[in-house]
């Protein structure tokens, strides 16, 4: 039988919405000089794999969603659990130049989607959910461009609850930095290893 996916579009938004409020606020708990030398990768995996973890989701899960993450991150490629296949994100339009910066982060929620989805139905085929969620890719990016750069007064303020809410400390702080040098170490031995 062949089962449909529906997706809330507005729903989908607002989730990309608040995945790219948080990227703003762990990159935001660094220096600017620090987040220029790691570049955009570590952040999005930090981001990705907090998604990634709770009720529906294994060990293999996880690992899978992190791979396919780093390789959309590198070759806008999206690898598929349980298969050798790859898929290619669709190119987003060349004429929308404004939207350029936007484009990786976009690329890594279209990847990230289609795992939530899988495991909130508690199915590990997460293929069946990519088609759907990339024919929803406006919607994606509307909800990257404001979270990181809120035009809205609601997603200013979730921003603002975020910073005085967390990583308040230095020891959080020096936490989170570690794990992030984890996953710098991490994205540089992919490159190096061409494993994506």
């Amino acid at each position: 039988m062949n089962e449909t996916v529906t997706l809330n579009p507005m729903l989908c938004e607002k989730i990309a919405i608040m995945f790219c409020v948080g990227l703003s606020h762990v990159m935001e708990v660094e220096s600017a000089e620090k987040r220029k030398a790691r570049g955009l990768a570590p952040y999005v995996l930090f981001l990705v794999s907090s998604y990634l973890t709770g009720p529906g989701f294994s060990q293999e899960m996880w690992t899978a969603g992190m791979t396919s993450t780093l390789s959309v991150l590198f070759s806008r490629k999206a690898e598929l659990p349980g298969s050798t296949e790859t898929l290619d994100l669709p190119e987003w339009d060349p004429n929308d130049l404004s939207s350029v910066p936007y484009y990786p982060y976009a690329d890594a929620f279209l990847n990230l989607y289609p795992f939530i989805l899988a495991a909130d139905h508690n199915d590990t085929n997460v293929s069946k959910y990519f088609g759907p969620v990339l024919s929803i890719a406006g919607y994606v990016l509307d909800g990257v461009k404001e979270g990181l750069s809120p035009t809205k007064k609601e997603t200013r303020e979730q921003l603002e609850r975020w910073r005085k809410s967390t990583f308040r400390d230095e020891q959080e702080i020096a936490e989170l930095s570690a794990k992030l040098d984890q996953l710098e170490t991490i994205v540089r031995q992919a490159k190096e290893n061409a494993d994506i």
